[in-house]
């Protein structure tokens, strides 16, 4: 009977121990399950993150190979840019683009330079009368007109050089258009030979 007595006692005080055991491994189950759906759903993440990378790569491959696409067309239109600056520059006569209506120098090619003393950095930008006397002002601002409207023009004048000396010259000019901007572009030939020749046959 007292052995009776001390396995009820003894059952008694292990029964909530067994509750509790039986509590905490429901609970564990649970912790378990929650960290299996947060593992599930880490795992999700890193699926977008590695598909999210994947696409950053092939984003950045494709922009290098635009970089480098881009780089070549830079490079050949420096080597054709220099090419026909190298045909301009090799020309006879003062070669000049001007922009209109400004009337603006943009291009020219040594020639340009040389016959009427001016370095590269004094040209640039120069307004077109700079290089005419003033008397014949009128007649320059009509052969503008006349190639801007027909699309083609010529006359004949004296260009004035840096130190002051006047130039006879015959010019020709095309009215010419770039992206939405007008220009007109020509060359000037150097007359003085033939005014000379003429003058000795009058006399």
């Amino acid at each position: 009977k007292e052995y009776g007595l001390f396995y009820e006692d003894l059952l008694m005080t292990t029964k909530p121990t067994y509750e509790e055991l039986e509590q905490r491994a429901k609970e564990l189950e649970q912790a378990e399950e929650a960290l299996q759906d947060k593992n599930e759903e880490y795992e999700a993440l890193n699926e977008e993150l590695r598909s999210s990378v994947e696409e950053l790569q092939a984003a950045t491959e494709e922009l290098q190979a635009q970089n480098e696409e881009l780089q070549q067309a830079e490079a050949a239109l420096q080597q054709e840019q220099l090419f026909s600056k190298s045909i301009i520059d090799s020309l006879p006569n003062i070669f000049f683009l001007y922009s209109y209506p400004e009337c603006k120098l943009i291009s020219w090619n040594k020639r340009h330079e040389t016959d009427l003393g001016y370095t590269a950095d004094e040209l640039k930008d120069r307004y077109v009368m700079d290089f005419h006397t003033p008397e014949n002002n009128e007649l320059i601002i009509t052969a503008i007109k006349t190639v801007m409207e027909a699309g083609y023009g010529s006359a004949e004048d004296v260009l004035v050089t840096k130190d002051g000396r006047k130039i006879p010259y015959f010019s020709s000019a095309v009215r010419f258009e770039s992206k939405g901007k007008l220009y007109f572009m020509g060359i000037c030939e150097n007359i003085t030979d033939r005014k000379l020749a003429e003058e000795a046959l009058r006399e």
